[in-house]
């Protein structure tokens, strides 16, 4: 846990330029797993920051990427979600609730401005999940941030990369299968007439948490193991020849038999439950 802390503050520390809110149909893909690992992409199209920035000198150009790549590694535990995403190179901590038909997801973290100083970026984004089979499922979202791209600033000395800041509000839709997800957002700048669209691919790779129907054939499994032993230390009592008797070694026998069956039979239930 400690290890996780350092790491954490570490990348704050490392904070990038650039940063939009992330994809709603990864965080919903973390439904039922324990621990997540993501990656994919985004191309971005409309009223970008790029070139003259507007400021009053004329040594920072502006780059708002068309572009990114995406690693997230998440963990879920009693429906809450912790984790760590970057954008490119530019880290966001993680924390929302999940559930089979809402999610809501927040980030956040610090970035260097342009006045050398650090500043908090991130946003809150609500998700209705729509499931249609297990492995299939379409929804939507909402959210509102502030976003980051890169001001390269040229002071004569040198370049240096900072980052600038605007508020968005927007809306997604998404369709997830067997973990890979295509999902469209359309984000407005607050206070101008920005409009962003953004198209995103992605994957997680989750390892799932423990079914009632697996951790039923668990217990059952433990219970026949427990009985297999009562009743070969029975026996052995007997072959010594302590007062053990014909008839509580059958009734031992007769339970350990119906543990294999009931075992047999919950296998069959978890492989079933696999293949949907």
């Amino acid at each position: 846990m400690r290890r996780i802390l350092l790491l954490a503050v570490a990348m704050l520390l490392l904070a990038g330029c650039s940063n939009h809110p992330p994809s709603a149909a990864q965080f919903m893909n973390m439904n039922k797993k324990l621990f997540g690992i993501g990656s994919g992409g985004t191309l971005r199209a409309g009223d970008l920051y790029g070139g003259d920035c507007g400021y009053k000198y004329d040594d920072y150009n502006c780059v708002e990427e068309t572009w990114d790549l995406d690693f997230t590694f998440l963990t879920q535990m009693y429906n809450v979600v912790f984790g760590i995403s970057l954008e490119n190179i530019t880290p966001s901590l993680h924390a929302g609730y999940i559930s089979q038909y809402i999610g809501l997801q927040g980030w956040t973290s610090l970035a260097i401005g342009t006045m050398d100083r650090y500043e908090i970026y991130g946003g809150l984004m609500l998700i209705e999940n729509f499931p249609i089979t297990e492995k299939l499922s379409v929804g939507i979202s909402e959210h509102i941030s502030r976003n980051v791209y890169k001001v390269d600033e040229n002071l004569g000395l040198g370049s240096f990369c900072s980052a600038d800041f605007f508020w968005e509000y927007g809306i997604g839709a998404y369709v997830s299968f067997w973990g890979f997800s295509l999902e469209f957002r359309y984000g407005r700048e607050i206070g101008t007439s920005n409009n962003r669209f953004n198209f995103m691919l992605n994957y997680l790779f989750g390892l799932r948490e423990k079914s009632a129907e697996y951790k039923k054939y668990e217990a059952l499994y433990d219970e026949m193991i427990l009985q297999k032993n009562k009743l070969m230390r029975l026996i052995q009592a007997k072959n010594r020849g302590e007062n053990v008797s014909d008839e509580e070694i059958e009734e031992e026998t007769r339970r350990f038999r119906e543990l294999i069956d009931a075992v047999d039979q919950q296998k069959m239930k978890v492989r079933e439950l696999k293949k949907r």
